[in-house]
């Protein structure tokens, strides 16, 4: 197998595509300098409320949080939107955006991001 034939042959699948399915995770957040979730120095442990320790994040993932814990779920939520909207989205961002312009059917993205850069 050859690298270069490899890319021209994924290039030619892309550009003949009438459609598109973006399966993305973590990489493309992280690659935009956000941090991740659970990574040393990771959201999670980096916007915790005061009150809370890297072991009270469960709490926070559930859907009842914030009626059980409002102010640490409003905190929390907050800071890490806060932290979405100050970073701003790489090139690769922009170029999968064009790719599925071209398409007739657009695209659709699988991802478990929460920054909202898709």
């Amino acid at each position: 197998m050859n690298a270069s034939t490899d890319i021209r042959r994924a290039a030619d699948w892309v550009r003949s595509a009438d459609a598109i399915l973006i399966a993305a995770g973590a990489g493309m957040s992280v690659d935009s300098s956000l941090p991740d979730f659970r990574g040393t120095g990771g959201l999670w442990t980096a916007l915790l409320p005061a009150c809370m320790t890297e072991r009270d994040v469960g709490s926070l993932t559930k859907a009842n949080c914030f009626l059980e814990k409002p102010l640490a779920a409003w905190q929390f939520y907050g800071r890490a939107l806060q932290v979405c909207r100050q970073c701003t989205p790489h090139a690769g961002y922009v170029l999968l955006k064009r790719w599925a312009a071209r398409t007739a059917h657009g695209a659709f993205v699988f991802t478990s991001n929460v920054d909202g850069h898709f």
